[in-house]
């Protein structure tokens, strides 16, 4: 009796193993049953056609429907408002930039965003380097020669800026080096762009693809990354020259307690889609470096990210 009774537990419990996972599968296979949207809270350039060639590609591999949408403005803080007030049902997530989430949020009390409770991190796409960008009759050849002008005749030299991470790096780069850069923001990169040919400023954070594309107008003077870019040979990095990272990184998120079969779905079609041929080498094109990550790893990089930033909001609390 104590052997029957003790099987039947045991295939009970089988039984109600076997239908949770069932279940699990079930929701993953019949999601997502309409389209998707991204909210993206820095539209534009290439990293946004980049994006667009991952959501063809998902298409191609499972027929699901990816929509984009640009979301800019507020420091990224627009469209993480929209996503983090979106429905949990799976149907709308977003894309953001590094320092939206993870920095902005710990200086701007006011926006109501938690950067870890709020969102559940998808998957890391790809990250890079900050360059800055200076015409190509600039007589600054790098970093050194603007720190130098600088540090001469202070508030001489204008850097176009488009976020609080671009104030962040300047305040250490400032501490480390006694030079005084007069800042000015912009609403967006392009604006930022349009100063720099324009002669307004001298020189402005971009992406390298972005100042590449502008090939015998604009320069590359600084690139913001622990290791040199093939991109840019022989120019030293931020990091070599003065111990500061401006790297960044683009990902995907989701509302919290959207199901986690879905945020596993997405994270791994959006993988599989971005280690097509094609779209690695469109990556490798703008000197971007491919990361792809879980959505754990993910979490796990964000929350780091997020703890090491709260250091740098009490260090420098007048920044925001």
């Amino acid at each position: 009796m104590f052997g029957s009774e003790k099987r039947r537990r045991i295939l009970g419990a089988a039984v109600a193993a076997a239908a949770f996972t069932l279940a699990g599968s079930a929701l993953a296979q019949s999601y997502p049953t309409k389209p998707v949207t991204f909210l993206d809270n820095i539209p534009g350039g290439p990293v946004e056609a980049i994006k667009r060639a991952i959501f063809a590609k998902v298409k191609d591999n499972t027929g699901a429907t990816f929509i984009y949408e640009g979301r800019g403005g507020g420091g990224g803080a627009t469209g993480l408002q929209a996503v983090k007030n979106a429905a949990p049902d799976g149907y709308t997530l977003g894309m953001t930039y590094q320092s939206a989430i993870n920095l902005n949020p710990l200086i701007n009390l006011d926006l109501n965003i938690d950067p870890i409770n709020d969102y559940i991190p998808v998957t890391n796409l790809f990250s890079f380097g900050n360059v800055w960008g200076a015409k190509v009759e600039s007589p600054y050849k790098d970093l050194r020669d603007l720190v130098a002008a600088a540090k001469a005749k202070p508030e001489s030299v204008k850097i176009g800026i488009f976020g609080a991470g671009n104030r962040f790096f300047i305040a250490q780069l400032e501490e480390k080096t006694g030079a005084k850069f007069l800042l000015i923001p912009y609403k967006s990169i392009t604006d930022a762009m349009t100063a720099t040919l324009g002669g307004q400023i001298d020189a402005h954070f971009d992406t390298g693809g972005s100042v590449l594309a502008q090939k015998g107008k604009l320069k590359v003077v600084n690139y913001g990354a622990a290791k040199q870019s093939p991109l840019f040979p022989g120019l030293q990095t931020s990091v070599e020259l003065y111990g500061i990272d401006t790297g960044s990184w683009f990902g995907a998120i989701a509302p919290a307690k959207v199901a986690d079969a879905q945020v596993q779905w997405v994270a791994r079609e959006i993988n599989r889609a971005i280690k097509d041929p094609k779209i690695v080498q469109m990556i490798a094109d703008q000197g971007y470096v491919l990361e792809a990550s879980t959505p754990a790893e993910f979490t796990k990089q964000l929350r780091a990210e997020v703890d090491a930033n709260r250091v740098l909001a009490r260090k420098y609390p007048d920044i925001k």
